[in-house]
């Protein structure tokens, strides 16, 4: 365990470092993952920064898709990314034998990706040690190279359709643009035609 950083007063956390994924302690990932949308500060800030804001006399609408929209999505995806890690947690402490092996390897390669996705905020908040924000790209590619073998059959056990597994885009964006899809809706047939 490292300790976190102070900063957050009562929301202070002991959490294993996300290194220790590789060693498939997937709850370690799940705390270190959840602090991002528990910790107190960034929605307080953004709640003072709306009430300010909005006292001073600003629209609604201007403040919050305009001047905040960047913090509220960041704070929505952060408790969003919490609730998948919740769920797939408890999906894992329910599975047995390979089932659970395999989950495991999936939380844990979500969870680094998060983290790695955000690694400015976790190194700005001094929650990550430069050093070790370093080796979180390495245990992401080798997350990728554990699970490449068993890609296609987790996707064929979801029961995910095969069209939805590449954009129609991708196939031919000239014609695919020609006309109005309405928005990111589509017919199958037509895009088959492509």
């Amino acid at each position: 365990f490292f300790p976190w950083n102070d900063r957050f007063g009562q929301h202070r956390v002991a959490c294993t470092c996300p290194t220790q994924a590789s060693q498939n302690k997937p709850e370690a990932l799940l705390t270190f993952s959840l602090t991002r949308s528990s910790c107190h500060q960034p929605s307080t800030q953004l709640a003072s920064s709306l009430d300010a804001k909005l006292k001073g006399g600003a629209p609604l609408f201007e403040v919050w898709m305009r001047q905040e929209s960047d913090g509220i999505q960041a704070l929505a995806r952060a408790h969003g990314e919490r609730i998948v890690l919740e769920q797939v947690g408890a999906a894992v402490q329910g599975a047995k034998g390979n089932l659970q092996k395999i989950l495991v390897a999936i939380m844990t390669l979500w969870s680094l990706t998060t983290i790695d996705t955000n690694l400015a905020w976790y190194l700005t908040q001094g929650l990550i040690s430069l050093p070790t924000g370093k080796q979180v790209p390495r245990l992401v590619r080798e997350g990728v190279a554990s699970l490449s073998g068993i890609g296609m059959d987790v996707v064929n056990a979801l029961g995910v359709d095969e069209r939805v597994l590449f954009a129609p885009i991708a196939a031919r964006w000239d014609e695919y643009n020609k006309g109005d899809l309405q928005g990111e809706l589509f017919a199958p047939e037509l895009v088959a035609k492509l």
